[in-house]
């Protein structure tokens, strides 16, 4: 058992979140990669735009937000940056 909270109140509210989520994502409209970080909280979901010869820039959402909180500007973030979110 994690010694972390689960933002989730239970599997119902978990996968309704989660399918939600990938509904936001795939509307982007721009090709993206998904990776998982290990960190010393867990793994941390990136999504990953733009090409790979541009500039980096690192998007933080606020505190309990996800990546899908920039999809209204990862399209034009993209073609100028390599967008980690």
């Amino acid at each position: 058992m994690s010694k972390y909270l689960s933002v989730f109140r239970n599997e119902f509210g978990k996968n309704k979140i989660l399918t939600e989520y990938d509904l936001i994502i795939q509307s982007i409209g721009i090709p993206y990669e998904e990776r998982y970080l290990n960190t010393c909280l867990g793994k941390t979901h990136v999504i990953i735009s733009g090409q790979i010869k541009k500039p980096s820039i690192v998007l933080v959402h606020a505190f309990y937000a996800t990546a899908a909180s920039w999809y209204l500007n990862l399209q034009e973030l993209s073609e100028n940056f390599r967008v980690y979110t």
